[in-house]
């Protein structure tokens, strides 16, 4: 699975959802996480996404510009969640909530 997300709210409660669960959990979930950071300016990112995201107890995949990642579906206000066999694209779901999110990766609620 992929999961994306391309805007504040969803990546906040994106990162909630992982900070939820026991250690290794994307890689159980065969999943990797993208976010696009592409829009914050270098120095913001810098000097506050990057310490921050450094923290956190999952890896995260950052697009620093908008053309890696440009072909990934999105929805505003929502995380990506695709689905992927033998690196096709075999469904695409969209998360607004912790709650849809953790149903898209078959989490417990």
């Amino acid at each position: 699975m992929l999961v994306f997300t391309a805007e504040k709210a969803p990546s906040d409660f994106v990162n909630q959802v992982f900070k939820g669960q026991s250690a290794g959990v994307l890689d159980r979930l065969q999943a990797i996480y993208i976010a696009d950071i592409s829009a914050m300016p270098s120095i913001v990112t810098r000097m506050f996404a990057l310490p921050k995201l450094r923290e956190l107890p999952f890896p995260i995949g950052l697009a620093r510009e908008a053309a890696a990642v440009a072909d990934l579906p999105r929805r505003p206000g929502a995380a990506t969640v695709l689905t992927l066999k033998d690196g096709q694209v075999t469904q695409v779901r969209y998360a607004q909530t912790e709650a849809e999110l953790r149903q898209a990766l078959g989490l417990a609620p």
